[in-house]
């Protein structure tokens, strides 16, 4: 859960989203867009240590995240 709230999250989060697509698991970019949203809003670090390094940076790619999405419903 450490990349939750580093810079090389979208890397990593498009690596489980290849994974994932190759086990049948397809979803567009925006349902996915959806669920990573929806897992970081909920997600909660345990450690003092953890929330101290990584919860701004994660805070940073849940607003990414929130960006991306508006994208979607300009195009309608």
């Amino acid at each position: 859960m450490d990349s939750l709230g580093r810079e090389d999250f979208w890397l990593r989060n498009e690596d489980l989203r290849v994974e994932l697509a190759l086990d049948d698991e397809l979803l567009t970019i925006e349902q996915w867009y959806w669920r990573q949203l929806n897992f970081l809003e909920s997600h909660r670090f345990f450690t003092t240590g953890a929330r101290l390094l990584r919860r701004e940076q994660k805070l940073k790619n849940i607003k990414e995240l929130k960006r991306r999405l508006a994208q979607f419903c300009e195009e309608i």
